[in-house]
């Protein structure tokens, strides 16, 4: 398990030698861990699920073992992620909890509340007294939130995305 592992970091300096031009030190696999790197010895395939670059860089990654030399591995394909905020552009209404969480991963805050008079900004697709759900990340500085309700097209314990929406952290409403 140790050497997979050694052998995964060295690959991934090798690679963005090869296409980044970024410190090393500056790369990481935020989610590496040896069982999601998958290696296939009888075909030679290595993939990474992430590795990042930046705060807004990052890449899936699919190498392939060379036949000559069975240390070295030449990149296949270099697939980009999208980042944070292209993902959340994406959010489409009638989206379920579940596929927003694997969308943007699961937020820092969650509440469920209640829709009263002067609540603020909560989309006006719910009526005075309805439950709903509000997920809040914060990014760089932006808060994201995204709300969910039960809706009269699903049944009520299935909450889908009825609005969202960003602004500056700090900001008074």
């Amino acid at each position: 398990m140790q050497d997979k592992k050694l052998l995964v970091i060295f690959l991934i300096n090798y690679l963005f030698w090869l296409i980044a031009p970024v410190n090393p030190a500056n790369i990481s696999c935020n989610t590496l861990a040896a069982d999601e790197v998958s290696f296939i010895s009888t075909t030679g395939r290595l993939v990474i699920p992430k590795v990042t670059i930046d705060e807004d860089t990052s890449y899936n990654v699919i190498m392939q073992q060379e036949q000559d030399d069975k240390l070295l591995f030449s990149i296949t394909k270099v697939i980009p992620i999208p980042t944070f905020k292209e993902r959340y552009k994406s959010i489409i209404y009638g989206q379920t909890k579940q596929e927003i969480a694997q969308l943007l991963g699961f937020p820092a805050i969650t509440r469920q509340l209640e829709k009263r008079e002067g609540s603020g900004s909560i989309p006006n697709n719910i009526y005075l007294g309805d439950l709903y759900e509000h997920w809040q990340y914060l990014l760089k500085g932006r808060v994201y939130i995204v709300w969910f309700a039960a809706t009269q097209d699903n049944p009520k314990n299935i909450w889908t995305v009825i609005g969202k929406t960003t602004f500056l952290d700090g900001t008074i409403f």
